[in-house]
């Protein structure tokens, strides 16, 4: 599979996911349009926004309203067309914010274009009612099944509600026993690991960075900090402006996504470990309670509840940290895409919603909804991935139901 194809699926589920949100499946729909006119012409080498704006566009329309029509619930997909392609470019914002999706667009060979169009459609087909019935030359429009539909509830099986272990939770926390701390923390070189597991401070600051990044980035530029600036310490970024550290992160060779919200909220955590803990990061959890350490962490800038969590959990398992008061009870999942991926394909939940996975982890795993989050992480990562899972390869092959395309 070429990464063009990679791209280019990746850039239909995010666009799928986002539609639970209320554009009511417009985008995706549009790009299996394209996708759909490039395969019925042999057309290979095409851009994905030439396509929409160029003389081509009134067929693309034609087919998108007819996929509308068929697979949605949009009452005016012409209306639809418009908003998406006019002066809104609802779709252009959003190839901006999916790096190199028009690029890899344009690099699609025609048995790539093929597969995937192939994939999509089937999965219209196997899970869509009807769109449409035909009565006194009129046209209904059927309740929306996919891929945009909300569910009531997630999709707990009976088993949990009257009392038995849901053998899906039992191979996730089995796998969970075995998971090496090594694996929580993905890097892109072998020093990076070795830092992160010797310099508590470099372990802190990659955790408060955590959000919209791949993890093998996050935990890796804490190392290329310390060769930039040649020594991570709270005490060496603390008196740096917010100015200067954006210039560094940005000359690093990896970057965090929120480059300019990273500077202040790296300055904010070394704030509060030198005026706070005299430089000395371990005295944030040392003999402190695990809602002390959230509460501290939640202070700096860009850290939620969902990172907070993370951290302690993290201490708890990679670190050996006790917290006295840590009830597990109310230790939550990280809903990042893998998690939120991975309840899906197990039937968990039925649309990618972080909220419905949360609901989902706390219903299935009462006493510790968070020993979810490391093995269901883990298995999206090396084998459950968004694009062509290797499911033969993954712990959970035997009792998934394997909810994917």
């Amino acid at each position: 599979m070429s990464s063009a194809k990679t791209i280019v699926a990746e850039f239909i589920q995010k666009l799928i996911g986002r539609a639970y949100y209320g554009i009511k499946g417009e985008k995706p729909i549009a790009v299996i349009a394209a996708l759909k006119y490039l395969h019925e012409n042999k057309i290979v080498g095409k851009r994905l926004l030439v396509l929409f704006d160029g003389p081509d566009a009134e067929n693309i329309r034609r087919i998108f309203v007819d996929l509308a029509k068929r697979y949605s619930s949009i009452s005016e997909p012409s209306t639809s067309w418009n908003t998406i392609t006019g002066k809104n470019r609802e779709l252009q914002n959003a190839i901006q914010q999916f790096s190199n999706v028009n690029e890899a667009f344009s690099k699609l060979t025609q048995e790539e274009i093929g597969s995937l169009l192939e994939g999509y459609i089937r999965r219209l087909e196997k899970t869509a009612k009807p769109s449409h019935i035909v009565k006194a030359g009129k046209m209904q429009n059927a309740p929306l099944t996919y891929p945009f539909r909300k569910s009531n509830k997630p999709l707990v099986s009976l088993m949990e509600e009257i009392g038995i272990k849901d053998p899906r939770v039992t191979c996730l926390l089995e796998f969970g026993k075995g998971i090496r701390p090594r694996e929580l923390f993905p890097v892109l070189c072998e020093d990076a690991a070795l830092l992160i597991e010797k310099n508590l401070f470099a372990f802190a600051l990659a955790a408060v960075l955590d959000r919209g990044t791949k993890s093998e980035v996050i935990w890796t530029i804490p190392y290329y900090l310390q060769k930039r600036i040649g020594d991570l310490s709270p005490f060496s970024l603390v008196n740096m402006s917010v100015e200067e550290l954006e210039r560094i992160f940005r000359s690093l060779p990896v970057k965090p996504r929120y480059i300019t919200d990273a500077p202040r909220t790296v300055k904010e955590l070394s704030r509060i470990v030198v005026r706070e803990y005299d430089g000395d990061v371990k005295r944030i959890w040392q003999d402190k309670t695990a809602a002390f350490v959230k509460a501290t962490f939640q202070r700096i800038y860009g850290v939620g509840p969902g990172i907070a969590s993370m951290i302690v959990l993290l201490l708890e398992k990679c670190f050996k940290i006790r917290f006295t008061d840590l009830d597990h009870r109310t230790m939550d999942v990280k809903p990042d895409v893998h998690i939120v991926r991975i309840f899906q394909r197990l039937g968990f939940i039925s649309v990618s919603d972080e909220a419905e996975a949360l609901e989902a982890a706390r219903k299935l795993h009462p006493e510790y909804p968070g020993a979810l989050d490391a093995p269901a992480w883990v298995i999206g990562k090396k084998w459950c991935t968004s694009f062509a899972p290797l499911c033969p390869k993954c712990p959970l092959n035997n009792v998934c139901p394997k909810n994917t395309l």
